[in-house]
C-alpha cells in the first residue's frame, strides 16, 4: 500500500502494536506525523504519551462537544472581538460573533470544520452555550474596551530556537506603555479549561507558563530581525499571562531568563524524542486519564485502567480488522447487550458499569452502531462448560427497548460470567422472574 493511503481503515490495517509501543511504517511516521516545526503542543503531547500524539494526526476523531472544538469556537469568538474598535468589544457584540462562529462551522466556511448537525436548533443552542460558558468571564478579568491590540492570533513562523524550529499561533499580543513612555508588549494566552494549580506545576510542570515563555522567546527573535527603521524593531515582551476564561481568572507567567533557558532545554529534549520516535517509527504508549480521549483507548494494550467509558468519543477508533490486539492475559466478563431474541445476543465493549449508566443513552446508542467495534476472539477459562463464540458479530443496541435497559442492568449487577453453564438460565430468569424456581431470580435481585 502506498504512502497515499487516506481511508482510516487503510491506514488502520498498517499499524501494529510492539511491546509498549504503537508501531507505523515509515512512510506513514514521516509523510503523516513528522513536524517540520515543534510547536508547544506537541512537545507536550510527545512527553505525555506518543502513541496517543500519534494517533490524533494519523486519524480526525474531532466532534462537534469536543473540549477543543468548543474551545477553538471560544477563541474564534475573541480573535474577532479584539479586532474591534474598544468601544465595540461588548458582551453583547460577542454573543453577536458567536452566532457568526455556529454559522460558520455548520457551513464549513472555517475550513478546519464541516458539523452540518449545526443546523439543528437544539444542537445549536447546546453548543453555543457552551462555546459562551468558556468565555464569559473574560470581562471580569479585564475591560476588553481598554486594551491596546498590537495584534491577534500573531504567527510564530521562520524561528529556531536552540536549533528547533518552532512554529504557533498566539491568541493575543497588546502593547503596553510605561509612564515613562517605553513600549512592550504582553502576551495573553485564552484557555477555556482549568486552571493548572502551584501544586500540579510542582509535580507535572506547567505546560501553561512554558507555552507562553518560548513564543516570548519566539517574538522578541523575530522582532529583532524586522529592518533597523520598523517600529517594532526589538520590542521586547515583558509581560505574559493566561486568561481562564471560563473561571475569571488570570495567571501571570514567570518570563525572567532562568525560567525561559529551563523551559527551552525542555523543548529541545522533545525535539530530539520527536526525531527518534519519527524515524523509527516505534511510539511509546504511557498510560494517563488522557487515555479517555485517545482515538486508539478501545485497542491499546498500555492504556489506563481508569479510563472513563462514557466520556470515550463515539469515533474512537477500533483499527478495524487490524491485527493489533495484544495478547489477552486474563479472563475479564464484558457487559452484554441484547438484541430481539437471544440468539441476537452481542457483546458489548469494557465499560465500567457506573460509567456506563451515567452516559447519555443516545451516545450509548451512536457508540453501538454495527460495525462500530470489532470483538476479539476470546477463550473460555478453564472448566468452562459453555460454548465460546470465537468471532463475535458487530455490536448492536436497541435502546427503544424497554427490557434491554434492565435486564443489562440486573446483568451488570449481578456479574454474571457469560462462560459459565447456567448463563442462559440466569438471563432467562432475570428476563421472567415470574418463571424462575420459587418466583426468584437466581442472582437474588
Amino acid at each position: 500500500m502506498s504512502e497515499n493511503t487516506t481511508t482510516p481503515r487503510e491506514i488502520a490495517a498498517r499499524l501494529s502494536w510492539g511491546n509498549d509501543c504503537l508501531v507505523i511504517p515509515r512512510d506513514l511516521s514521516l509523510g503523516r506525523i513528522a513536524r517540520n516545526t515543534l510547536s508547544v503542543s506537541s512537545a507536550k503531547s510527545i512527553e505525555s504519551c506518543p502513541a496517543r500524539w500519534a494517533a490524533e494526526k494519523l486519524f480526525d476523531t474531532s466532534a462537534l462537544f469536543d473540549p477543543s472544538t468548543v474551545g477553538n469556537g471560544g477563541h474564534d469568538v475573541l480573535e474577532r472581538l479584539f479586532q474591534l474598535p474598544g468601544e465595540e468589544r461588548t458582551e453583547v457584540k460577542a454573543g453577536e460573533i458567536l452566532v457568526g462562529v455556529a454559522d460558520d462551522y455548520e457551513q464549513g466556511t472555517d475550513p478546519r470544520y464541516l458539523f452540518p448537525e449545526l443546523a439543528d436548533p437544539s444542537v445549536r443552542v447546546r453548543w453555543t452555550a457552551a462555546v459562551w460558558a468558556g468565555i464569559a468571564t473574560l470581562w471580569q478579568i479585564e475591560d476588553p474596551s481598554a486594551v491596546d491590540v498590537w495584534a491577534t492570533e500573531f504567527e510564530v513562523k521562520d524561528v529556531s530556537l536552540s536549533g528547533v524550529p518552532f512554529g504557533g499561533f498566539i491568541d493575543r499580543i497588546d502593547r503596553v506603555r510605561a509612564k515613562t513612555g517605553t513600549v512592550s508588549l504582553r502576551m495573553v494566552d485564552y484557555k477555556t479549561g482549568r486552571a493548572i494549580s502551584q501544586e500540579d506545576k510542582k509535580f507535572y510542570g506547567d505546560a501553561h507558563g512554558d507555552q507562553l515563555r518560548l513564543y516570548a522567546s519566539a517574538v522578541e527573535q523575530m522582532l529583532r530581525d524586522l529592518p533597523a527603521d520598523h517600529p517594532d524593531h526589538g520590542l521586547k515582551v515583558t509581560e505574559a499571562l493566561d486568561y481562564y476564561t471560563k473561571h475569571g481568572k488570570s495567571s501571570k507567567v514567570a518570563l525572567s531568563a532562568p525560567y525561559r533557558r529551563k523551559t527551552l532545554a525542555a523543548h529541545v529534549e522533545a525535539w530530539g524524542e520527536h526525531a527518534k520516535i519519527t524515524q523509527s517509527g516505534r511510539y511509546p504508549t504511557k498510560a494517563s486519564a488522557l487515555c479517555t480521549f485517545c482515538p486508539l483507548v478501545r485497542q491499546c494494550p498500555g492504556r489506563s485502567e481508569n479510563v472513563n467509558w462514557a466520556r470515550v468519543k463515539p469515533s474512537a477508533l477500533t483499527l478495524g480488522e487490524a491485527p493489533i490486539m495484544g495478547p489477552v492475559s486474563e479472563y475479564r466478563p464484558q457487559p452484554i447487550i441484547f438484541g430481539d431474541g437471544w440468539d441476537t445476543m452481542l457483546r458489548a465493549p469494557e465499560i465500567d458499569m457506573e460509567d456506563w449508566f451515567a452516559a447519555d443513552l443516545a451516545d450509548l446508542a451512536q457508540r453501538c452502531e454495527p460495525a462500530a467495534w470489532q470483538a476479539p476472539a476470546l477463550e473460555a477459562p478453564p472448566g468452562s462448560q459453555f460454548p465460546v463464540q470465537q468471532s463475535a458479530p458487530p455490536m448492536l443496541a436497541l435502546p427503544q427497548m424497554n427490557p434491554f435497559l434492565r435486564i443489562g442492568e440486573d446483568v451488570f449487577a449481578a456479574e454474571l460470567d457469560p462462560f459459565s453453564a447456567d448463563f442462559e438460565e440466569s438471563l432467562r430468569a432475570l428476563a421472567w422472574p415470574d418463571q424462575a424456581p420459587h418466583g426468584e431470580s437466581p442472582t437474588g435481585l
